[in-house]
This record gives C-alpha cells, structure tokens and sequence, in this order.
C-alpha cells in the first residue's frame, strides 16, 4: 500500500462509518505515521507503506471507524503551544478552553508574584501546564478526583518538566487544599445537561462522563465552585468555561454566594463562554 492508496482507501471508509471530516483525519493519521507535513505526505504519495505501518495504519483507521477521537487513537491533543498525552481517561482539551487559559494570564497581570494558583478537575493537566508555563511568577495546584486522570496528568506534567511548580493533588473539589489561600481559582467543570449526552456525537460520548455530565440543569459544579471565594486571598479571582447558553445562571449563582464585578465573557463564535468573578471584600 502507498500513500495514494492509502489516502483513498483509508477517506471511503471513514466516510462509510459517518464521519464528515475522513479526508482531514486520514491525512493527519498518515502524517503522524510518517511523521511528514501535508506537503510532503503529497509530493511523496507513491511511497510505500512499510509492513509494521501499514498494520498500524490499518488499526487506526478501524479505531477512527469505531468513532474513537482522533486524539485517542493518536494519544495527543494540541493545546495552546503544547502537545499533550490523552487517552479515554481525560477529557480532550478544546480550543475554548485556551481561551480560559488566555483570560487567566491577562487578568492575572499586575498581580504580586509569586501567584498561588488552584486547578478544579485538572482532567489531562491542560489548564495547570498551560497557567505554569505562561506564568513564570505562578505556582499551580491541580486537583481531581479521578485517579485515572491524574496519572494521565502525571505523564504531561514530566513531559514540561513542571513537577516542582504544578503540584497533582487526588480529591473532591477543595478538599485537599483545605486551609490553603490562592490567588486565581480556575476549572473547566462537567456543564452538560445530563438529558442533553444522550445526544452528543459518538466521539464525545467516548469521553469520560464524569467530566461531561453537570446534571439536571448543567449547573450542579457551578454551585459547588461558588465557594471557591473561601479560598481566595482578598484581591484574588474565579475563572470559569461555562456553556454557550449558561453566562446568565452562573453570573446568577456567583452573586448570590458574594463574587463581585462578574463578568460574562464571549468566545470566537460570539457565545457565552468564560464567568470571571472576583472576591468580595
């Protein structure tokens, strides 16, 4: 098999298994397996296939097939500058949240250094490694409390070589920094209607649920996360993603527990998309 077949073979059975994007995936599955750009995948497309690759690229696209996201069956996911590992253990890092991450470092400058900073469902790291490494004055401390995912964490964080300056902590929102003061609290938390996951693509549906699911309304995280102004030193600041219909419920609840000057901030496509909220004096 070469390149041309492959590309051609690999397109009709994505497309055969539902997938609108097949020409883009199988190029990018090519790319990482001869680890080329697109350019060169195409000005070399009678190269053959070795037989180790061809077994590879066969798996892959039985995986993509099955609706797996490509960032499963690759093992990575592009967030920011960064190249991250995920598997079916974390939630795959989207480019709204970079632009939580994007918010954080601008709000967070003119701040006094060193920055005490808490990470709520830190999932893949994403959010923890990115803050870290855009923050030089900042020290990080993720929490989740999956297991599963702080080992998928664990992995990212060594990648950077961040350990000494993001600190991986297991349990249930604030608990394991009981007693801590900071001065940004971040999370990405579970906003989906539960009834809604019924009707998300496969591919999001093979995500953890516990990271999908914010229960009957998609507001139950939202509620916990309130209390985050407990922790916060007395000038610090909540950052939150939230989702696109939500900006008015979580300003709604943030007022009600003290947060002052909430702002609703939109996302490239003009949705509501990041709570910022700072504390009350």
């Amino acid at each position: 098999m070469d390149v041309a077949r492959a590309l051609e073979w690999g397109e009709r059975m994505l497309r055969e298994s539902g997938i609108d994007t097949a020409r883009r995936d199988v190029e990018i599955l090519l790319q990482e397996l001869l680890d080329v750009d697109r350019s060169a995948l195409y000005l070399d497309r009678s190269r053959a296939l070795l037989p180790e690759q061809k077994i590879m690229f066969e798996q892959w696209i039985k995986q993509r097939c099955a609706r797996m996201p490509l960032q499963y069956v690759l093992h990575k996911a592009w967030f920011m500058d960064m190249e991250l590992y995920v598997d079916e253990r974390v939630l795959i890092p989207r480019p709204e949240t970079e632009l939580l991450v994007e918010v954080v470092i601008k709000e967070a400058k003119g701040m006094s250094e060193p920055l005490q900073v808490l990470d709520i469902g830190t999932g893949s790291g994403a959010i923890a490694i990115a803050l870290a490494r855009h923050m030089s004055g900042c020290r990080v401390w993720a929490v989740d409390i999956s297991p599963d995912a702080l080992a998928v964490a664990r992995i990212n964080v060594g990648k950077y070589s961040l350990q000494q300056r993001v600190t991986l902590l297991e349990g249930n929102l604030f608990e394991p920094v009981k007693g801590m003061a900071f001065d940004i609290i971040v999370s990405n938390p579970p906003y989906i209607v539960r009834d809604d996951l019924i009707e998300l693509e496969p591919e999001v549906r093979s995500e953890p649920e516990p990271a999908l699911n914010g229960g009957d309304d998609g507001l139950d995280f939202y509620r916990k996360l309130c209390h985050a102004g407990e922790l916060l030193k007395p000038h610090g600041f909540l950052a939150l993603e939230i989702g696109y219909d939500q900006g008015q419920a979580v300003s709604d609840i943030l007022k009600a527990c003290g947060f002052k000057d909430i702002q609703v901030l939109k996302d490239f496509a003009n949705m509501d998309r990041i709570v910022l909220a700072h504390k009350w004096k």
